[in-house]
């Protein structure tokens, strides 16, 4: 089934409640342990040490901090990713749709701060990066038609959102949209 925004919403809903009622997105967080534990893990990906990211340790670190003190797009990012690690393309789905509505319902107030415009689009550029230069080696049969068809409409709800709220400066979108599309193809008889 073909998901509707309000179905992408739905999907994304336990990261979506407000912190508190004075602020629904929270406080910043990025000298929170919890906070600094995700990153350290996240930032083994540029070790040259090659350690392994234990991505089930971001999600459940990006989950808490997402859900019961900030909404912060460094970890809806770190979230989304970890998800498509530890779930496959259902993950990425998920993913896309937190980071998405994060990035709609929490605008105004939402960390990195909106006077720091430059550090919101890095986050969700280091998101659609990786997952545009993923997306090339994942092996999908015609079971994930509607997967992919899915993730599309998720990927394309994202890519219009960077548009209007970073206002020309988002990220590149093409070879995440793209990636999604050749996979679609590559199923089709």
């Amino acid at each position: 089934m073909t998901l509707s925004a309000e179905a992408l919403r739905e999907r994304s809903r336990p990261w979506l409640g407000p912190i508190s009622e004075e602020k629904p997105a929270g406080v910043q967080a990025r000298h929170d342990p919890t906070y600094e534990a995700v990153s350290t893990e996240v930032a083994k990906l540029e070790s040259p040490a090659g350690d392994a990211v234990d991505w089930a340790a971001v999600v459940r670190g990006s989950s808490q901090l997402l859900q019961h003190t900030t909404k912060d797009l460094w970890l809806a990012s770190y979230l989304a990713y970890g998800m498509y690690m530890t779930e496959g393309l259902s993950g990425a789905l998920t993913g896309m749709a937190v980071l998405a509505e994060v990035t709609d319902q929490y605008w105004p107030t939402l960390f990195p701060e909106a006077k720091r415009l430059r550090g919101r689009v890095n986050a969700v550029t280091w998101f659609v990066e990786r997952m545009g230069r993923v997306l090339p080696t994942v092996k999908v049969s015609p079971a994930d038609n509607e997967l992919l068809t899915n993730v599309g409409i998720a990927a394309s709800r994202l890519a219009e959102l960077a548009r209007t709220r970073f206002e020309g400066q988002g990220p590149a979108f093409g070879p995440l949209l793209e990636g999604v599309m050749r996979l679609r193809a590559s199923i089709q008889p």
